[in-house]
C-alpha cells in the first residue's frame, strides 16, 4: 500500500483569488463603461443604434484579443 501525503493548502491561494477577483472586476467595469460612453458616442458621431451595436462589438472583439495576447 501507498501512503498519501496530505499536504497542507497553499497558503497563496487566497492573494490568487483576490488578484482573480479583481481581474474580474475591472473586465466587467470596462464592459460598463462602454455602455455608458454609447450614447455621447451618438450624439457626437450621429450614429445610428445599427451602428452603435458594431462599436461596440469592435471594442469587445478588440478587447477580448489583446485579453488573449495578455494572457499568453
Amino acid at each position: 500500500m501507498s501512503s498519501q501525503v496530505i499536504g497542507q493548502p497553499d497558503p497563496k491561494r487566497w492573494k490568487a483569488l483576490a488578484l482573480l477577483g479583481f481581474a474580474n472586476f475591472i473586465v466587467m467595469m470596462d464592459s460598463a463603461v462602454i455602455q455608458v460612453a454609447l450614447p455621447s458616442i451618438k450624439d457626437a458621431l450621429g450614429y445610428t443604434e445599427a451602428n452603435l451595436q458594431w462599436v461596440m462589438n469592435a471594442f469587445l472583439i478588440v478587447f477580448g484579443g489583446l485579453l488573449l495576447l495578455g494572457g499568453s
